[in-house]
């Protein structure tokens, strides 16, 4: 008997109804599909189906025993899926998510130079600083700019995003260079609208907490908007360095504070768990390590010093990071769509990018684990009966 293909003939009859709509599903005679029902039933010693004239119905085994050989099949497709992929050559729509300001400034070249490695792939990117639902708005890949916690992502860490107070030489000149987080309460503060908690700025310090209370004349939900006010000197910012790395090389902006240091956060690729990776994301991903790697050029010429929160252990060019990222609750900063999470808390697994030597092993070990699997319920329904 082929177990798989009398598993896969089981569930299509529970699906379609019947034993013909099956068949003519599968492309297998009426009676083929009875007769692997039936080496089932006789594999299992178990009755799965009630059999009349006019209707099926499934008995209390064959209810719970249907479920699982569902999954076992889902377990089964990914697996070959996997072992596909790793040889096949990148084609179809690609549809990315990303933060805005981080999308306009440094993602469209990545996008760009994939494309021309890969033109059988079309790039679907979409802008938007909402935490977009990967699975509900059917996205294969997120860029998230964020602390990790555990959720229902998987995730890659790119490089990390450092965040800076920063203001014009006019405004400190006119208002003075606050010498502590707390003078900031004196000060106008531009804030961004879809932080969490955007009144409050929390700093650090040898060890020193300091939460702070601002406000100021302009909310935005833009980064490079809050920057662009920060330059014609409206008040002081806080954004991370992707935006306004090239105004504090120029002088256009200051450092403010800079020995005191907030919480920073990763740049990640996220993408739904239950998808193996195809071609088109896993070379995607790929294409964004290179692009990026771990001290991102943006970072370049800006005297930073190490920030709280930030892990060089996962720095991207190393191996692979796959963790779980959160899909819902956000604790964001100017222009990104962030996760809320502590600092620094990620966990390593399974390399995104495998083999095709070790996928095909991978294959082999889940269909092992799946026979034994079916072997252990039908055992156990042969004592149940």
């Amino acid at each position: 008997m082929d177990l798989f293909t009398a598993l896969r003939t089981f569930v299509a009859v529970v699906d379609k109804g019947s034993f013909a709509a099956a068949a003519l599903s599968l492309r297998m005679s009426r009676a083929m599909a009875t007769k692997h029902v039936a080496d089932l039933e006789a594999h299992l010693n178990a009755k799965l189906l009630h059999r009349t004239t006019r209707r099926l119905s499934l008995t209390e085994t064959g209810a719970d025993f249907v479920r699982r050989s569902q999954e076992i099949l889902d377990l089964l497709d990914e697996a070959e899926g996997t072992a596909r992929e790793t040889t096949a050559q990148p084609s179809g729509v690609l549809r990315i998510s990303a933060p805005m300001s981080f999308g306009i400034l440094h993602l469209a070249a990545a996008v760009c130079a994939y494309q021309q490695a890969f033109p059988a792939v079309t790039v679907e990117l979409s802008l938007n600083d909402r935490l977009v639902d990967l699975v509900e708005e059917g996205f294969d890949l997120a860029l998230r700019i964020a602390t990790l916690k555990d959720s229902s992502l998987k995730a890659r860490f790119l490089a990390p995003s450092r965040i800076v107070v920063a203001a014009s030489p006019a405004y400190l000149a006119r208002h003075g260079r606050p010498n502590h987080p707390a003078a900031l309460k004196e000060h106008a503060c531009l804030l961004y609208t879809y932080a969490v908690a955007r009144d409050v700025w929390q700093f650090e310090r040898d060890g020193s907490v300091v939460a702070v209370k601002v406000a100021g004349p302009l909310h935005s939900n833009n980064g490079d908007v809050l920057m662009r006010a920060a330059i014609d000197g409206m008040g002081i910012v806080n954004l991370p360095t992707f935006i306004v790395s090239g105004a504090l090389r120029s002088g256009a902006l200051q450092l403010v504070l800079p020995d005191w240091r907030l919480a920073q956060l990763g740049i990640y690729a996220v993408w739904p768990p239950s998808r193996h990776l195809s071609a088109k994301v896993r070379t995607f991903i790929d294409c964004l390590v290179e692009h990026f790697r771990a001290a991102p050029y943006w970072d370049q010429g800006i005297p930073l010093r190490s920030q709280v929160g930030e892990d060089h252990s996962t720095a991207a060019g190393e191996q692979p990071i796959e963790a779980h990222a959160s899909q819902h609750g956000e604790d964001e900063q100017p222009g990104l769509h962030l996760a809320e999470s502590h600092a620094g808390q990620r966990r390593t697994g399974t390399v995104a990018d495998e083999p095709p030597a070790k996928a095909e092993e991978d294959r082999t070990a889940n269909e092992a684990a799946i026979d034994r699997q079916l072997r252990r319920q039908g055992e156990a329904l042969g004592k149940e009966r």
